[in-house]
């Protein structure tokens, strides 16, 4: 007999059984467990009576050892986390095999990156590659989920760069982007630059702009842009609106941009000012009776 002990737990496994299990012609155990807890040398001496087993629960090891003598085991969501990386540690490959397979039955757009991670830490890469295709078939869905706001910089360019990827067109993957970045902005307003660098628009310059907004206890008319395309790209200011207006309305329209409504510290406006791509020039509409406001 030798134990197997997992903390102070002892799990009680037969050499001997164990390894006619392993190499019966059932084909159930391709690679044997007592060869790769036991005897192989590279982990554990053959002589010694009592191995402790690191990283691996005692319900996961039963679970396995179970395994070994009947052939069966049982995956769910609650155990497959712990079985994978077991069953990959003991190279049963059967049982990886077979969570792998749980597990891309279980991908959806809020679990998909951190299948794709936890695939990717055990070297499933199977499992990896079902992964990405959900990823990239489902992009839309994906963005926004917790996992996407939690992406390392290297990852997101990855997925967006692929040319997998399905959207409509190339303003969903940089709105994306910027999701990405206002999630943590201090951090990752660095990377703007090199995350969208592979996203080919037109009128960039006019879509990364910072429009008005309130410094100092008041609003201001400040337009600044950043231009992705430079060797050190960096904010610059340009020509500053005709109203300072915070609580501003922005948006591109026929690759012009749009300020609407506001506040300018003492009233609502009514006024919407549009800015030309290319001479930042403003030009005031203004509508009799109506003021806008956007709260954000």
């Amino acid at each position: 007999m030798i134990d197997l002990g997992v903390g102070d737990d002892p799990i009680v496994g037969n050499k001997d059984d164990v390894s006619q299990i392993a190499g019966s012609s059932s084909g159930t155990i391709t690679t044997p467990l007592y060869h790769n807890v036991v005897v192989n040398g590279t982990r554990i001496h053959s002589r010694q009576q009592e191995v402790q087993m690191v990283d691996i629960d005692v319900a996961t090891l039963d679970a396995l050892i179970n395994f070994c003598y009947t052939g069966e085991i049982r995956i769910t969501d609650v155990n497959v986390q712990s079985i994978l990386p077991a069953a990959c540690l003991l190279q049963l490959n059967e049982v990886q095999e077979v969570c792998c397979e749980f597990l891309k039955k279980q991908l959806d757009p809020s679990n998909c990156l951190g299948i794709r991670a936890f695939a990717d830490t055990h070297a499933c890469r199977e499992l990896m590659r079902s992964a990405d295709k959900y990823t990239l078939q489902n992009f839309q869905d994906v963005v926004g989920t917790e996992e996407f706001l939690l992406l390392p910089p290297n990852q997101l360019i990855e997925l967006i760069s692929s040319e997998e990827l399905n959207v409509r067109s190339e303003e969903q993957v940089f709105a994306a982007v910027i999701q990405w970045i206002r999630y943590d902005l201090a951090v990752r307003k660095q990377y703007l630059s090199r995350v969208s660098s592979d996203l080919f628009y037109v009128n960039i310059i006019i879509l990364i702009s910072l429009v008005g907004g309130w410094c100092s206890g008041d609003a201001i008319a400040s337009v600044e842009r950043l231009d992705p395309g430079k060797a050190i790209p960096v904010w610059q200011c340009v020509a500053p609106m005709s109203k300072r207006r915070c609580g501003v309305g922005v948006a591109v329209v026929d690759d012009l941009l749009y300020a609407v409504g506001g506040h300018d510290g003492q009233t609502y406006l009514n006024s919407i000012e549009r800015y030309f791509s290319e001479s930042f020039q403003c030009i005031l509409f203004k509508f009799s009776h109506h003021s806008f406001y956007f709260y954000f």
